[in-house]
Parts: C-alpha cells; structure tokens; sequence
C-alpha cells in the first residue's frame, strides 16, 4: 500500500483508468484507430525521449511518461491519424529532453507539444 501515498503514481493509475474508460465508452468500432493512435503517439514519444535520456544519462520515471502520454491521448481528437500522432508524440518528446534548466522541464510537455503542433 505505499504506492496510495505517491502522487505521481495515483494520478497515472487515475489517467490510464479514464483512459480505458473513455475508449471503452466509443464503442468496438474505434478499438481498432485507437491502437493506430496508442501506436504512434508511443513511438513518437518514447522514441525521441529514451533517445534523449540515452545522450543525457537521464532516469525516466514511469509514471512521467505514462502521463504524458495518457493526456496526449485524451485531449487530441479521437481520428487523429498514426503518422499525426507520431509527429505529436515526438514533438512532445523533443520538448520533454531537450527544452531544460538545470536538468528540470521548463513546460509541461504534453502542453506544449499540444500547442506546437
């Protein structure tokens, strides 16, 4: 039960819930674009990140990442396209690495890769 006292982890237990919720509720018709966009915002994403962490010597903790991920998912339109999302997650990816002060984010960068792209 130590993990009920991490917020990090609640809130990404909470996203993938709603997440899973979300695309439960649409029905199996979307089941399958679903995986297109889980996919590529998933390669997008953790490829330019596990990159950049690789360059950095970074840590990536899971539970960033599952955020990150979780609210790219929920807030783009839902027919967003494989090759869209992949440029959104590495997009995202850049920003979460590469845009830094004192080895911190500056954005929230599933914000700001919203926004950008």
């Amino acid at each position: 039960m130590k993990w009920l006292k991490q917020p990090l982890t609640l809130t990404a237990i909470f996203l993938l819930a709603l997440y899973a919720m979300a695309v439960y509720l649409k029905g199996p018709v979307v089941w399958e674009g679903e995986m297109g966009r889980v996919m590529g915002v998933g390669i997008g994403f953790l490829g330019i990140h596990f990159l950049g962490s690789l360059k950095w010597k970074a840590k990536p903790r899971w539970e960033n990442l599952v955020i990150s991920l979780m609210l790219l998912l929920l807030l783009s339109h839902f027919q967003t396209s494989f090759w869209q999302m992949m440029m959104l997650g590495a997009v995202t990816g850049v920003i979460k690495t590469v845009l830094r002060l004192e080895n911190q984010p500056i954005f929230n960068a599933a914000a700001a890769g919203l926004l950008v792209s």
